[in-house]
């Protein structure tokens, strides 16, 4: 194991669950960045690529719900199935609305889950039980 992926493996495993889930938000944001230059481009091939990789980004993040929380779980995994569905019609139909929908999705949640992990982390509540997590996230980075 090189020294960089056995510093983000100890980065990783330290991370409390909440902080993971920011992690794969933001490499989200960086794969959706990647479908806009495809689009731009007519790239084929790369959309297809990197569309295929935001659809495992989203599968990790509804594997990380915890359905017994309450409601939260059920609306987040609502807003995943739909990216899911609205980045496939992008893959087929090379849809600029779908892509920007999606894009503003996943930049609210972002942000949203920024801001609530600001406020936590000021109130000293963030869970550092980060159990079999760190596998599924280092999964993502191959």
């Amino acid at each position: 194991m090189t020294q960089n992926i056995q510093y983000l493996k100890n980065r990783i495993e330290a991370m409390s669950k909440e902080e993971l889930v920011l992690v794969v938000y933001e490499e989200m944001l960086k794969t959706l960045r990647l479908i806009e230059e495809s689009l731009k481009k007519n790239d084929l091939a790369a959309k297809s690529a990197q569309i295929s990789h935001a659809l495992e980004i989203i599968s990790v993040l509804i594997s990380f719900l915890n359905y017994e929380a309450g409601d939260l779980a059920f609306q987040l995994r609502s807003l995943y199935v739909y990216a899911m569905q609205t980045l496939t019609k992008v893959n087929v139909h090379n849809s600029w609305n779908d892509f920007y929908s999606v894009n503003k999705l996943f930049l609210a949640l972002t942000s949203s889950w920024k801001e609530m992990l600001k406020s936590r982390n000021q109130n000293g509540e963030c869970d550092k039980d980060v159990s079999q997590q760190p596998s599924k996230i280092m999964e993502m980075y191959g």
